[in-house]
């Protein structure tokens, strides 16, 4: 366990999700890892300690010698169908994590994170009222955008994968219906340049002006989704809408932007909608900076215009938008950290369940050592004894599969909408479960087999 911890802290977080985190040692947890392994122990072992000193010696050796199992025999079985059925929901489980987390990967975010750089800042903290704050934010931009190797710069009150406010949106002339609320929108307010740094598409319209500033009309894009949720099979163009109920002020929509991630990257785009920064301030902001070459290399540059422009100004959390993705939990950090989790949790399942099959199987051919030599000295064919063995194994694998796999369905309707489309059921993921399965339970019954056939059926007739 340590030093499975030693390589999850020093290697595998670090290179798939790019953080250098410091587990330590906690003697909780060691103490109740013990614990919890001393009480399994006790309570596995407790029943055939109690059986065993209740027995009578003649008859267990009678039982032994003449292979008699019974319903001790069926209930290890049963036990080991329920490891398999169980190690089925969970390599499932595993591939539907990792299938999710390879269509997230390859789905397109609606924005491009590469070359983008962000830090965090927020003039508030350093005694900056509303006007001093905008008047910082107009100094900034236009000294970041002149720094060598600086393609754009824009604010953002958030990012993808890190939330967002959420209002309750109504549309003119589209009163809610009486019982009803108003839809609660995700909203972020913006820079102009905002989404030619995120590299997000205007469909229709325009993107924010200069001269869209507080004394001029309040405007605002809204996305794909929200277009279709609020004026559908319309053009949403010069259409109006209010974030404070019915009486308004009203808000023109000026722009239709693509859809893209908002807060998940698993989930499928959500309503949305864009104001210009210059009409909602909001004092914490995110300074965005898309470059021409490498951004982290330009961290320490653009601190520096920050710090020259407002050296009070707390400035905090400078990364690449690509590091966040990989990082934050509305990124890609949650996804890959499940399918690893589920990809071990699953490969141990596998192996518990075929320990389990092999264990059975293996004590029934000890078991049977004197009925395997009496049908090889009678002319049996080893093939036939196998068969036996196999059958035994096999018919363990077929109860876990019919029963594991209703479940594993169950699994995967939950997943998929916890995932918001991700991760429904497909075929090829339960028949890639079926296939290890059934290898690994045919190898575990291939061995205690081979080993029975090598048995001289002389010895076995003296075993008794």
């Amino acid at each position: 366990g340590f030093w499975a911890l030693r390589f999850l802290e020093s290697t595998l977080i670090n290179v798939v999700f790019g953080l250098s985190p410091d587990f330590g040692f906690d003697d909780h947890v060691f103490l109740y890892a013990v614990g919890a392994a001393i009480v399994a122990v006790f309570l596995a072992g407790v029943g055939p300690a109690v059986r065993a000193s209740r027995s009578n010696a003649c008859d267990a050796l009678h039982d032994e010698a003449q292979g008699v199992i019974g319903g001790r025999s069926r209930f290890r079985k049963v036990l080991v169908t329920a490891q398999i059925a169980a190690s089925v929901v969970l390599l499932v489980a595993a591939g539907i994590a990792t299938r999710s987390l390879v269509a997230v990967e390859f789905t397109k975010l609606g924005f491009d994170p590469s070359h983008v750089l962000r830090l965090n800042m927020d003039p508030s903290e350093a005694g900056y009222d509303q006007a001093r704050g905008k008047e910082l934010y107009e100094r900034l931009l236009p000294s970041i955008r002149a720094l060598p190797g600086v393609q754009s710069a824009a604010l953002a009150y958030t990012y993808p994968s890190n939330g967002s406010y959420s209002y309750a949106v109504q549309a003119e002339n589209r009163p809610i219906p009486p019982g009803q609320a108003a839809p609660s929108i995700g909203m972020n307010a913006v820079s102009p340049d905002y989404f030619l740094t995120m590299q997000i598409a205007i469909l229709r319209g325009r993107a924010f002006l200069e001269t869209d500033t507080g004394k001029s009309t309040q405007v605002a894009i809204v996305n794909e989704t929200l277009a279709h949720q609020l004026w559908p099979n319309e053009n949403p163009l010069g259409k109006r809408f209010s974030m404070f109920g019915p009486t308004g002020p009203w808000i023109n929509v000026e722009g239709l932007a693509a859809d893209s991630t908002y807060e998940e990257v698993s989930k499928k785009p959500k309503p949305y909608f864009y104001l210009p920064a210059a009409q909602f301030y909001i004092p914490y902001e995110i300074l965005l900076v898309r470059t021409e070459g490498s951004p982290e290399s330009m961290i320490g540059t653009v601190e520096a215009q920050v710090r020259a422009l407002a050296p009070t100004v707390p400035v905090w959390g400078a990364q690449t938008m690509r590091q966040t993705l990989d990082s934050s939990i509305g990124g890609f950090f949650a996804l890959r950290l499940s399918a690893i989790m589920a990809v071990t949790v699953g490969l141990l399942g596998l192996a518990l369940a075929i320990g389990g099959v092999y264990g059975v199987v293996s004590y029934d051919v000890g078991r049977r050592t004197h009925e395997m030599g009496i049908r090889v000295a009678l002319g049996a064919r080893p093939r036939n004894v196998q068969g036996n063995i196999f059958r035994q194994g096999i018919g363990m694998l077929v109860a876990g599969l019919f029963f594991g796999n209703p479940c594993a369905l169950g699994l995967a309707a939950v997943t998929e909408h916890v995932l918001g489309g991700f991760g429904a059921p497909e075929p090829l993921t339960y028949l890639g479960v079926a296939i290890v399965i059934s290898a690994a339970t045919l190898l575990a019954c291939y061995i205690p087999a081979r080993r029975a056939m090598r048995v001289d059926p002389v010895v076995a007739l003296r075993y008794e």
